[in-house]
């Protein structure tokens, strides 16, 4: 009969607990994407996600279409890149990074990502009212930049 020290026991309780062996580790998050991104069509879209953990974690991308999800962009090993070279309209909208590990009590790590448009300017709107926030008139730093918007939608 082999008997087990005490540190031996204490660490088969742990890793029962953890649901990892010894050698494996809990995901860590190396490279978080932002919950929301901005993009007009045709821009080139480039989001990371990467995680480490022994064994190493699967790292990959999923897109709610509808009420269902797919998988996009393929399987990588720690790290997935979600990358468009010029996004079209209907790629935009909710994507989802999953890291999925082996031991964890966290089998899969899911990180929500919204790739939206940018909101128009409204042209048919009058600006001009003074808004003060902290002795700063930000009502006329969005109006030029509004009227601008407009001039390069009606040329």
């Amino acid at each position: 009969m082999t008997l087990l020290s005490t540190t031996t026991l204490i660490l088969i309780a742990v890793t029962a607990t953890l649901g990892c062996t010894p050698k494996e580790t809990e995901p860590q998050i190396l490279v978080e994407p932002k919950s929301q991104y901005i993009h007009k069509v045709g821009d080139k879209v480039s989001i990371v996600c990467a995680a480490h953990a022994t064994p190493t974690p699967v790292v990959y991308w999923m897109k709610k279409i509808g009420n269902r999800n797919r998988e996009v962009g393929g399987r990588a090993n720690g790290i997935s890149v979600l990358y468009f070279d010029s996004i079209e309209k209907d790629e935009f909208g909710l994507y989802t990074c999953v890291i999925s590990a082996c031991c964890s009590k966290k089998a899969n790590i899911k990180i929500p990502v919204d790739i939206i448009v940018p909101q128009e300017p409204d042209c048919n709107k009058k600006y001009g009212n003074s808004s003060l926030i902290f002795g700063v008139d930000w009502t006329y730093a969005k109006h030029d930049e509004a009227k601008r918007n407009c001039e390069k939608v009606r040329r």
